[in-house]
């Protein structure tokens, strides 16, 4: 796994009209070259991985004629790096949501196969008890329907593997949706191909912690108030000769970030002074004509080595300038300090169920003994805006990575990249987990979970969550007077340890609409439960305990106690 970054936004930049126009004109030459360089690299099957040699020699043969009459080429050698990494970066997007639909398809492919075993056998014993034909028939048209939906399945997913094998994808620079606007019968051609033409919105940089101020291209510098920053970035040799060398952006505020941002720059500001410094020195020391060359070099040795830049932690800083809302807005990334592991799964583990509208937490100790648990409810609404839910979210897991911090506990929680196939195997098929798993708010927060563990020094391991919820509601809830989900969550934190959980009793008492309700297990499936409940067992259970559900007459209730 790569670093870890922290992007921060400035306020909405305010500048004039001629810096306007250099930053639109850059965007436009920026994603020319994109879709060019996009073009030739499909071309010649070089989607797979980025070379920054091949990057170099394509950049020298796109060039232009400037005002001296000479050739001159559009980009520079971090410009032109940084396209073709972004390029492959939607290259590799596109070829893990194409590995995400064949796990998908599969799990339905197989599911498929079992239906259509299952009806075949049903067409074949109509046939051999000499059915009506009229039934027969019913049964074959059933039959061959589930027969082609599998072959069509085996043909979808044989095409997604050829694709990515040869790393077949198709990119719209621009969007697919001003790209399929060119369609539709209220805009004309002429305004469309006006707005395809203006369609970049976009240019970045990468940077490093060598050059100064932490990027070539961008470099950000602080004002005399400490609040403000200045950044100056350097025009593209195919724009010069309309807009100068470089353009200045003053003036940017960060609402996020800003004393990490300022204290980066401080740094960078330290470390040239001190490298300049050294090169005068050094320079200095050379021109002396009262030294012999042996009394030179003995200066330059106790001088000493040339200031690093690690020595003064600077860090690289890289630039994203993005037009949107009729506006500029500038996003900037730090790499992040990864500390040690500060957590001990001596002091207890916290474990973490994760559903639709909640956070739930269960503490342990070492021996699987709880001693707490949380709910941490969302309360969306209908009014709240994306922002707004998601800032909802992320403070309910600082809370919960603060407090694993301060008792030094560590965190479980569910296998991190399982799919849908897994969703399937571990919950019965539900289809509003599956739908919940694979949501954008649900991967959000398992991402935001495991960054904050990783910036704060905590362990993070992922369980297997296979029944979690079933074990939880119908073992631990009533003893321990928890909801479902809390309960979920103490079975999570129990697995980290690989402790086994009791025994399942014939009868079950649990939770079903305030009330406290039992089931008895049939003699059929509790015989088989062993000394260990197994995940055949508790699929058992759980299919017999979900139709039983259905019809919640058949089983004793009372009112639920306080």
């Amino acid at each position: 796994m790569g670093k870890e970054y922290s992007t921060y936004m400035a306020k909405k930049v305010h500048i004039d009209d001629t810096t306007s126009s250099a930053l639109n004109d850059i965007m436009r030459e920026w994603l020319n070259y994109q879709t060019k360089r996009y073009a030739f690299l499909k071309k010649h099957n070089q989607l797979g991985t980025y070379d920054k040699n091949k990057c170099d020699a394509y950049r020298k043969t796109q060039t232009f004629i400037n005002q001296k009459n000479k050739t001159q080429e559009l980009f520079d050698t971090r410009y032109a790096r940084a396209i073709d990494i972004d390029i492959q970066a939607r290259v590799e997007s596109q070829i893990k949501v194409k590995e995400l639909e064949i796990d998908n398809k599969e799990i339905v492919l197989e599911k498929k196969r079992k239906d259509l075993k299952a009806h075949h056998k049903k067409f074949r014993n109509s046939q051999q008890a000499n059915y009506p034909l009229e039934d027969i028939q019913s049964r074959y048209h059933r039959y061959n329907g589930i027969l082609k939906k599998v072959q069509r399945l085996e043909a979808k997913i044989d095409k997604l593997k050829k694709d990515i094998k040869t790393q077949k994808v198709n990119i719209v620079f621009g969007g697919k949706k001003l790209w399929q606007k060119q369609f539709k019968n209220h805009v004309s051609y002429d305004d469309w191909i006006k707005q395809w033409k203006q369609r970049g919105d976009r240019f970045e940089c990468g940077g490093s912690k060598s050059e100064e101020y932490g990027n070539k291209q961008f470099q950000m510098t602080l004002n005399d108030d400490n609040k403000s920053y200045n950044l100056r970035i350097n025009v593209p040799y195919c724009l010069r000769d309309t807009y100068g060398d470089t353009i200045t952006i003053p003036n940017i505020y960060f609402k996020y970030g800003h004393h990490v941002i300022k204290e980066n720059v401080q740094q960078h500001q330290a470390y040239r002074r001190a490298k300049n410094n050294y090169t005068n020195e050094v320079n200095r020391i050379k021109k002396l004509n009262n030294k012999t060359d042996k009394e030179k070099q003995h200066l330059l040795n106790a001088l000493g080595q040339a200031p690093k830049a690690d020595d003064y932690g600077v860090k690289s800083m890289s630039f994203s300038i993005i037009r949107k809302n009729n506006g500029f807005y500038i996003h900037v990334s730090l790499p992040n300090h990864i500390p040690k592991i500060q957590t001990n799964d001596k002091n207890g583990v916290i474990g973490i169920d994760i559903n639709s509208d909640n956070i739930s937490t269960a503490t342990i100790n070492r021996q699987g003994k709880l001693l707490e648990s949380h709910v941490y409810r969302f309360n969306f609404g209908h009014k709240k805006s994306s922002a707004h839910r998601e800032q909802m979210i992320f403070k309910h897991i600082n809370t919960i990575i603060e407090d694993a911090k301060k008792k030094q506990k560590d965190i479980a929680i569910e296998i991190l990249n399982f799919t849908l196939k897994k969703s399937l195997a571990v919950k019965g098929g539900n289809k509003n987990y599956n739908r919940m798993i694979h949501s954008f708010a649900y991967q959000k927060i398992k991402e935001r979970i495991r960054v904050l563990c990783k910036l704060n020094g905590i362990k993070l391991r992922p369980v297997n969550p296979a029944y979690t919820s079933f074990i939880g509601r119908v073992v631990y809830s009533k003893p321990y007077g928890m909801s479902t989900h809390q309960s979920a969550s103490y079975v999570i934190a129990r697995r980290y340890y690989k402790l086994k959980e009791e025994l399942l009793q014939k009868k079950l008492y649990f939770i079903y609409k305030d009330k406290t309700c039992r089931l008895e297990i049939p003699e059929r499936i509790f015989k088989e439960q062993g000394k260990q409940i197994s995940f055949q067992f508790l699929r058992k259970v759980y299919n017999w305990f979900e139709k039983e559900l259905k019809a919640p007459s058949r089983f004793y209730s009372e009112p639920l106690r306080s």
